[in-house]
């Protein structure tokens, strides 16, 4: 079934045909490490990646709609 989930309160989308919830956290309740995973949709197909400006070298030989694998590296970040 498809969801979204989070490393601290596990799925929080209500499952097909239920009311929508609402989740309160507190402020710094949750602390995570730099590019530590806070989350994710558990839907098959959608990957978010984000970056500033001019942080990451994308690797050339990947398109659009091409399917990636969980872990595949997707390019390298730059240091400096």
């Amino acid at each position: 079934m498809a969801s979204i989930e989070t490393v601290w309160a596990g799925v929080v989308t209500p499952p097909r045909g239920h009311r929508v919830q609402r989740w309160q956290y507190a402020p710094h309740q949750y602390q995570l490490a730099r590019g530590e995973e806070l989350g994710r949709f558990n839907m098959g197909s959608t990957v978010i990646v984000l970056f500033g400006s001019d942080q990451v070298t994308w690797r050339t030989d990947l398109h659009a709609k091409q399917p990636v694998r969980m872990g595949q590296a997707l390019g390298r970040l730059r240091c400096g």
